[in-house]
């Protein structure tokens, strides 16, 4: 799946440090929901909050559908 994410972005400033959000630029305060295992601890909110496609597909949804089988199906056979 492609897409971005990480931390909010913020109005003004720089960060101190590259790619860590820090001095001026603090970002959009993390919710609860976000602090879960695996997700950096650095208080600020993760963007996207969801995202599986950015895309309008049939119904106006899509969804990756991944399957691997063995042997490989061969029609006809």
């Amino acid at each position: 799946m492609a897409g971005g994410g990480g931390p909010s972005g913020c109005a003004t400033g720089t960060p101190l440090t590259g790619g860590i959000v820090s001095g001026t630029c603090r970002g959009w305060p993390k919710p609860s929901w976000q602090s879960v295992l695996g997700n950096p601890n650095d208080g600020v909110r993760d963007t996207p909050d969801v995202s599986l496609f950015a895309a309008d597909g049939l119904w106006s949804h899509f969804y990756p559908w991944c399957r691997k089988t063995w042997p490989p199906f061969r029609a006809g056979i």
